[in-house]
């Protein structure tokens, strides 16, 4: 679940669109996404096949474009939230269930959603805390690292909750990548 998509994301239609976001390679090297999975195809392709055949799903909160996200007050937020838990009820009546795990990427909108504001105190990796019309009452939810080029850390700290969020959704048993994953020995 993303804050809102950047204008690249917006002009292609896929999620974590932007070359210099590192989204689609973070799900690969924490194992994720297998790193053999469709290796050759493109991002276009990974966003529109991994529902189907990984059981992984993509939205934003907001549905705005925008590559600032600082630039969306929070009371935009808050809008967007509405919409969002709207949106995601919706799918759960569409689908018969809540999904597993829910993972966020980025700490300020999961922080800006309660009331108040959570103001920085939120650890990557899962959340007991839900703010106020949060639409899963059964997912985990999981805050990672946002994988945007302007995010400033080092590679290490940034896949490693993916790399937790990976062991996790392979020790609950209902998901099982397709492929070999980076933790697999010849």
């Amino acid at each position: 679940l993303g804050h809102n998509p950047s204008d690249k994301a917006w002009t292609t239609g896929v999620s974590y669109g932007n070359p210099s976001n590192r989204f689609w390679p973070l799900l690969r090297e924490s194992g994720i996404l297998p790193a053999d999975w469709r290796a050759g195809d493109t991002w276009v392709e990974l966003n529109n096949k991994a529902p189907a055949e990984q059981g992984i799903g993509f939205t934003d909160l907001g549905c705005v474009p925008g590559s600032d996200a600082a630039a969306f007050s929070r009371d935009r937020l808050r809008q967007w939230q509405k919409g969002f838990a709207a949106r995601a009820r919706a799918h759960v009546a569409r689908s018969g269930g809540e999904p597993v795990v829910v993972a966020m990427t980025g700490k300020r909108h999961w922080d800006m959603m309660f009331s108040p504001p959570l103001k920085n105190k939120t650890q990557f990796g899962p959340q007991t805390a839900r703010p106020e019309g949060w639409p899963f009452e059964e997912s985990e939810v999981w805050v990672l690292p946002s994988p945007s080029g302007r995010a400033a850390m080092t590679s290490e700290a940034r896949i490693a909750p993916y790399r937790e969020l990976s062991a996790r959704l392979r020790a609950l048993g209902v998901w099982t990548p397709v492929g070999p994953t980076p933790d697999d020995s010849p």
